[in-house]
């Protein structure tokens, strides 16, 4: 049992306690299993889950291998459009987006974004934990310029920027 669940544990035994020596609760029986011992137990368990989980998170969003794991699996599960012309497009808008973010917050050198471009006709795109970018097709052909593209993938770096896919995820876990 970790510090902090001891700790929990510790005051809602000392609470209960207080509730029971000044008549404000009734004194819990002593068979196993009882209500509060399961709320108890759940509310330990849940937390120990979410922490697991986010140590999971956070290994895909912080580490070099992990952020690399993640572009993996989304590119296996999303699929990869491989048309030469779209990518040099896509790189060369990533490289100038990159570039006005180094302007004003360098720390994107220390995790650079990953991007490809799926084969989704949607016009899309979403940039997710680790700085992993997926660009759908369907941009190309709903926004004609590169400028146009420009302004959908800086919104999307500037989610990556300020970690908030990231910080999604905990705010789901907490719920």
């Amino acid at each position: 049992m970790d510090m902090k669940t001891k700790i929990v544990s510790s005051c809602m035994v000392g609470l209960l306690g207080l509730g029971v020596a000044f008549g404000a609760a009734p004194a819990p029986r002593a068979e196993a299993g009882g209500v509060l011992v399961d709320v108890l137990g759940s509310a330990i368990m849940g937390t120990m889950y979410r922490d697991q989980v986010m140590g999971v998170y956070k290994t895909y969003n912080n580490t070099e291998k992990g952020r690399q794991e993640w572009f993996q699996q989304m590119k296996k599960q999303e699929g990869v459009d491989t048309d030469e012309y779209l990518n040099d497009r896509l790189d060369t808008i990533m490289t100038n987006v990159e570039a006005g973010i180094r302007a004003v917050d360098p720390t994107v050198d220390k995790k650079p974004y990953n991007y490809f471009i799926s084969p989704n006709e949607d016009a899309n795109a979403y940039c997710t934990i680790g700085h992993n970018v997926n660009v759908y097709r369907g941009i190309f052909n709903l926004l004609h310029t590169d400028d146009e593209i420009t302004v959908v993938l800086g919104h999307e770096l500037g989610h990556g920027q300020k970690d908030h896919p990231i910080q999604g995820v905990k705010k789901s876990l907490n719920a």
